[in-house]
C-alpha cells in the first residue's frame, strides 16, 4: 500500500508542471473572423484561410513574392495597431506568435516592433524550418531599445532590407501562415 501512494505522489510531483502551467496567454488574434485581415497590410497577397491553425480553425496566409532587390513584408501599424493590441505591453512576459512555414526551405523572418510613433524600433531574424509550425517566443527583456508603454507597430518582413544585414534577397517565393498571436503573462 506504501508503495502506491509513494507511486502516485511521484507521478503528480512529475505531471504537476504540466497540469498546472504558471503562463497566463491572452489572445490578441486567432484570425478567426476574416474581418481580422483588414488592419493587416502586405506587399504581396494576404488573406484568412482554414488551413495551418494552432488556435480555433483559421489562420492569416501571406505570400512573400521573390524579389532580389526589395523587402517583402506584412504589417500592423498606427490606429489598426492600437485596434487589435494594446498598446502598453508592461506587465506582460512575451509576445508569441505560431508561424508554418509551407515551403520546403527555411524562412529567414525578421521581426520588427516599432514604439514612440515608430522613432524606436527593435529588430531580429529568425528561422523559420521548412514544413513545420513553430512558435516565436519574444522576451519583453529582449525588447530594451523600445517603449513598452507606447506600441505602435508589428511587422514580419523577408528579403534584402536596411536593419539587419543577414538577410538575404529574397531568390524564391515562401507562404507563411500566422496564428495565435499572444501575450504571455
Amino acid at each position: 500500500m506504501f508503495k502506491r501512494i509513494l507511486m502516485v505522489t511521484g507521478l503528480l510531483v512529475l505531471l504537476t508542471p504540466f497540469l498546472y502551467s504558471s503562463e497566463k496567454a491572452e489572445l490578441i488574434t486567432g484570425f478567426e473572423d476574416d474581418a481580422d485581415s483588414d488592419s493587416w497590410s502586405a506587399d504581396d497577397a494576404l488573406e484568412i484561410v482554414a488551413e495551418n491553425a494552432t488556435e480555433g480553425k483559421k489562420s492569416l496566409k501571406v505570400d512573400y513574392v521573390a524579389d532580389e532587390e526589395k523587402e517583402k513584408r506584412c504589417t500592423i501599424e498606427g490606429k489598426k495597431f492600437e485596434s487589435v493590441f494594446p498598446s502598453d505591453w508592461n506587465g506582460y512576459k512575451s509576445f508569441k506568435v505560431d508561424i508554418f512555414n509551407a515551403s520546403d526551405k527555411e524562412a529567414l523572418l525578421q521581426v520588427r516592433i516599432k514604439s514612440d510613433e515608430q522613432s524606436k524600433k527593435w529588430t531580429k531574424a529568425f528561422k523559420i524550418p521548412g514544413k513545420k509550425s513553430t512558435t516565436l517566443d519574444i522576451p519583453m527583456s529582449d525588447l530594451k531599445t523600445i517603449n513598452l508603454e507606447t506600441m505602435t507597430y508589428l511587422g514580419f518582413a523577408m528579403g534584402k532590407n536596411q536593419y539587419l544585414t543577414d538577410m538575404k534577397p529574397l531568390s524564391s517565393d515562401f507562404v507563411l501562415y500566422f496564428d495565435n498571436m499572444r501575450l504571455t503573462k
